[in-house]
């Protein structure tokens, strides 16, 4: 529902969109269950990082509730990531955010 009021509103493109939803599901998968190699991991990392930051900048300009905060804590935590942090897996996702900052009830009427 959010992506799609994102693509609706030509703030994200359908392919990102897509994407974004395929990496968010391997993002947030144990690492036990994550069959791939470590290069591509951080590949997919990266990726997944650049996205992200298109949907919070994205749900920032739609005036979803606690984005801004979502987008600080995002910006905070990319610039602490260095070149070697793809040897741990990154847990700033989505989910994550949702989860620490403001409510989601919030989020939720927002998009009803």
């Amino acid at each position: 529902m959010r992506l799609d009021t994102l693509v609706r509103r030509s703030l994200i493109a359908r392919r990102d969109a897509d994407r974004f939803v395929t990496l968010d599901a391997a993002m947030r998968a144990e690492v036990e269950e994550r069959d791939r190699s470590g290069i591509s991991a951080f590949h997919d990392g990266r990726e997944y990082r650049v996205l992200l930051q298109k949907v919070v900048e994205g749900l920032d300009r739609i005036g979803e509730p606690h984005a801004p905060a979502k987008r600080t804590a995002l910006m905070e935590e990319m610039g602490t990531m260095g070149p070697a942090v793809f040897l741990t897996p990154w847990e700033m996702t989505l989910d994550y955010l949702d989860e620490r900052i403001g409510s989601t009830d919030d989020v939720e009427r927002f998009h009803s």
